[in-house]
């Protein structure tokens, strides 16, 4: 069991930040607002830093440059990236077991592009 005290706290909801504490177990908050540490809780004091749910972004290319689902994704507070052209079960492979320290990764296997768009590899021409 984690407890962050001295924190803010966005819930992504209201605009407001409320400030207290956070208390997680086992991977599941348990406790958010002015709640007591818990007895036995290991405390990570927030030094007065915002706490926040994880961010998705749902468009990346994971081929292309510097692996852009890397651990600085997870710096940014992305804790899901979207590939709709470029990454493949392989790298989500990786990304899940260990491998690669990133945040989950959803992919579509086939490139997703809008018709004529630079996946549609259709001919536009009668041959």
């Amino acid at each position: 069991m984690i407890a962050f005290p001295n924190i803010r706290i966005f819930d992504g909801e209201s605009a407001d930040l409320a400030s207290g504490t956070v208390v997680v177990d086992g991977g599941t908050i348990t406790a958010v607002g002015a709640a007591a540490v818990p007895n036995g809780a290991q405390v990570v004091d927030g030094g007065g830093r915002t706490l926040m749910p994880g961010l998705i972004d749902a468009h990346i290319h994971a081929r292309t440059g510097p692996l852009a689902c890397s651990a600085g994704c997870l710096d940014r507070g992305f804790t899901s990236v979207r590939d709709t052209g470029g990454a493949d079960y392989g790298l989500h492979l990786a990304i899940e077991r260990g491998y690669l320290k990133a945040p989950q990764l959803f992919y579509s296997e086939k490139a997703l592009s809008q018709t004529g768009g630079h996946c549609d590899f259709r001919h536009h021409h009668p041959r």
